[in-house]
């Protein structure tokens, strides 16, 4: 495509990428998960983000080993053969569990088989597999926070990691006031602790997703902290949590959490040392390939075009350290606000509100059929359809995206479960294994 901006890239030049006329609307929705809510009314005066100790000084732990049957996120050297075209794959989907609530984010647990599923309203439960391949919900509840929890449009209990080692798992919810708060939990649902909590001026673009990386660091997403068109001007500015991932170290021995030596910004004034990547407007859902490391990123637009972001882990080293999206300066390729940013990464793939209204970041699968051997697998939360993206020498071409199916209720989350399977959550409630036809 031709860039409208000069970029940093991190992948080669991608090809030309047909975008129709969207449609640019913010319209609020009385389920949207993902979607804009614009608004503005702020929760809070305070522009603070984050009234957690100060940790810049911490040391830096080393990753705990995996316990044993625990699954890794760490690169591996021999690789499947991969995927190289999309062309008569079909997808199907398998209901495995039924919810009540709307399912935002599930985990494996260290067992290896049994699912970690956190509920929008605040409800965290172990599901354990039944021989018909489906789950049963474990009683009591790992944690029960419906009582703290706000649950509005984008709001709810939001992400959900365990740790490497397998002995804590973290989540993420926001608060009564609105407000996201980052918690330690021991496997079994106790030992509560409180890591992190960042103010939400508006009640929209929390972000909120969780996952350890290939490094065994702890990357946390947030939004620019809602309204419409980053009124607070947070997407390009590294000395503010929102508008970013994070990189830290959960400390369980200490207070709360240590700053990695090699973030992109530690020792810089002019930017908060847990910042490792920003100008996000709404990172909806990351993920890391386990084969190679690679960040993938779901970037909810604005009223026009929704993004996806691929950071590239090379020789080892974290994918992306420092990257600058480019939001709210750009919305895809487009420019939207004021400046140019020179080091803004291109998007690998975008699609316009022609063809949805708000992405639902995904995965890339492994271990599980060969025709979908790495392949990054991400939906649309109106347009309700389920896509495969193939990357080859850094780009992606018209032969390699296509959709592969479509689901019966909006798609929410993705996760991965026991042997590498697929997982789309649904606003419906369902959690549903995606397999080829």
């Amino acid at each position: 495509m031709t860039s409208p901006r000069p970029f940093l890239h991190l992948l080669a030049a991608v090809p030309a990428l047909t975008l129709v006329a969207a449609c640019a609307t913010d319209a609020p929705t009385d389920s949207g998960l993902a979607l804009d809510v614009p608004t503005t009314t702020p929760i809070a005066e305070e522009t603070d983000p984050t009234t957690a100790p100060s940790t810049e000084d911490a040391p830096t732990p080393q990753p705990s080993p995996p316990a044993e049957g625990t699954p890794t996120t760490e690169p591996t050297s021999a690789l499947p053969s991969p995927a190289t075209s999309l062309d008569g794959v079909a997808l199907d989907f398998d209901t495995v569990i039924e919810l009540d609530g709307v399912p935002l984010a599930v985990a494996l647990h260290p067992d290896g088989e049994s699912l970690i599923v956190a509920e929008k309203t605040g409800v965290l439960a172990r599901w354990t597999p039944q021989p018909d391949g489906t789950y049963d919900r474990v009683e009591p509840l790992l944690i029960d926070l419906r009582g703290r929890t706000s649950t509005g449009n984008e709001q709810g209990l939001l992400g959900l990691a365990v740790a490497p080692d397998g002995r804590y798992m973290y989540i993420v919810y926001t608060d009564v006031d609105g407000n996201n708060r980052l918690v330690e939990l021991t496997i079994d649902g106790t030992g509560e602790r409180e890591l992190l909590l960042v103010e939400q001026p508006y009640p929209n673009h929390n972000g909120g997703h969780l996952a350890f990386g290939p490094d065994g660091y702890l990357y946390y997403g947030l939004g620019d902290g809602g309204s419409a068109g980053d009124p607070l001007a947070t997407g390009q500015d590294p000395s503010d949590l929102l508008g970013s991932i994070l990189r830290i170290a959960p400390d369980p021995d200490g207070d709360t959490y240590a700053i990695p030596a090699d973030n992109p910004f530690v020792g810089r004034a002019d930017a908060r040392p847990e910042v490792f990547a920003y100008g996000l407007r709404n990172p909806w859902r990351f993920s890391f390939d386990p084969a190679t490391g690679d960040l993938w990123i779901g970037d909810v637009g604005q009223g026009s075009i929704e993004e996806v972001d691929l950071l590239r882990s090379f020789d080892g080293a974290a994918a992306g350290s420092g990257a600058n999206l480019g939001w709210s300066a750009f919305e895809g390729t487009v420019p939207f606000g004021v400046g140019n940013p020179a080091d803004a990464i291109e998007p690998i793939s975008q699609y316009t509100h022609d063809e949805g209204c708000s992405i639902t970041g995904g995965v890339v699968a492994r271990g599980t059929d060969p025709a979908l051997e790495g392949v990054y697998l991400y939906a649309d939360y109106c347009g309700r359809w389920i896509r495969g993206l193939i990357v080859s020498d850094g780009s992606v071409d018209v032969s390699s995206e296509a959709e592969l199916g479509r689901v019966e209720s909006n798609p929410v989350s993705f996760g991965v479960g026991h042997g590498g399977e697929v997982l789309v959550l649904l606003e419906s409630g369902e959690i549903q294994r995606i397999t080829v036809s």
